[in-house]
């Protein structure tokens, strides 16, 4: 495993011990009836982000696969 060198390592420590002091303990929030909705979107959103994503790159795939096809049948 590499090791990560010193210098990168102390402003690192130093900024989540500031982080450490400077957040509260405790917040005491209220989490109202449209947070979960919005929850909701952001799953649906990420989800169907990604179907779209792997669909381009089937495609993709698939466009290149088909090229290499017709080039193979065109040389014969």
């Amino acid at each position: 495993m590499k090791r990560l060198p010193v210098f990168f390592l102390t402003p690192l420590i130093t900024v989540m011990l500031v982080m450490l002091v400077v957040t509260p303990g405790n917040a005491f929030a209220y989490i109202d009836p449209g947070a979960g909705s919005a929850l909701l979107q952001v799953i649906l959103a990420a989800i169907f982000g990604g179907l779209l994503f792997f669909k381009i790159i089937w495609q993709r795939i698939r466009m290149g696969f088909s090229r290499f096809l017709e080039s193979v049948k065109s040389r014969k």
